[in-house]
């Protein structure tokens, strides 16, 4: 099982979901990369680093992504994307003993700290005058697999069912 997927949806979820966030930047919430025609301000999401804790044999006890989270606006940063970094922080950043499912049905706890602050400007050399400034964090999950499937009673089994095997 790849968790990664699993948190980018819950990351995603939970940033849109937010009617501050969704103040300053509505639906624009990119994952490792922005379109060709963004929208500012935005949010833009990816996995820097990772590693897993290994138990005996094959399992894996835990995983520990490391996700850059920042706010993208052009030119200098308003007051909105300022709070709006703010409460990336607030959300992402104080995460604690939260679940979520996967598409698969696999469930997880999750908690995330941050672990750096992030903040540069770029320049873009086609545009004269452009400036983008980033304003973020690298955010570090604990993220563990609950061992347990969430299972829909409508899947058309009953506790009447029997498997042959042949």
């Amino acid at each position: 099982m790849n968790e990664l997927p699993a948190i980018e949806n819950w990351l995603h979820d939970k940033l849109v979901a937010d009617g501050e966030i969704f103040s300053v930047v509505g639906e624009s919430v990119y994952k490792y990369a922005l379109p060709q025609k963004p929208r500012y301000p935005c949010i833009v999401y990816s996995l820097a680093s990772d590693f897993d804790f290994q138990g005996l044999g094959t399992v894996r006890i835990l995983t520990r992504p490391q996700y850059l989270v920042k706010v993208v606006s052009r030119g200098t940063p308003t007051t909105l994307v300022n709070l709006c970094a703010d409460r990336i922080d607030e959300l992402v950043g104080k995460s604690v003993r939260e679940t979520f499912t996967s598409t698969a049905g696999d469930m997880f706890a999750i908690s995330a700290r941050r672990e750096a602050a992030v903040q540069f400007v770029e320049r873009d050399p086609a545009l004269e005058g452009s400036l983008y400034f980033h304003l973020g964090g690298l955010y570090r999950m604990e993220v563990f697999g609950l061992n347990r499937k969430v299972v829909e009673l409508s899947d058309a089994v009953s506790l009447n069912d029997s498997v042959a095997i042949s």
